[in-house]
């Protein structure tokens, strides 16, 4: 029994090491966090797009007009942000 203990404890931690080795080879493992590729306009220290469909960084995929009416619900720069 407490083999099985010792076993589990040390598959737990290498597990646990070879996860955060992952997470650190990553600049930032979530989406919102992660920088635009080019740095976003010149002087400012967060990038901030306009909320319409032409100002999307990524690929533009197929919108509706509800998808459009929701996008323009949102403030496009988190006012909360302090930026």
């Amino acid at each position: 029994m407490r083999n099985m203990i010792v076993s589990a404890a040390a598959l737990f931690g290498f597990g646990y090491i070879l996860g955060r080795k992952k997470r650190r080879a990553e600049p930032y493992g979530r989406t919102a966090f992660r920088r635009f590729d080019d740095g976003g306009p010149i002087g400012q220290a967060q990038p901030i797009r306009d909320a319409d469909v032409a100002a999307m960084r990524d690929e533009q995929n197929a919108w509706s007009r509800r998808d459009d009416e929701l996008d323009q619900t949102f403030p496009a720069s988190d006012a909360t942000a302090k930026y």
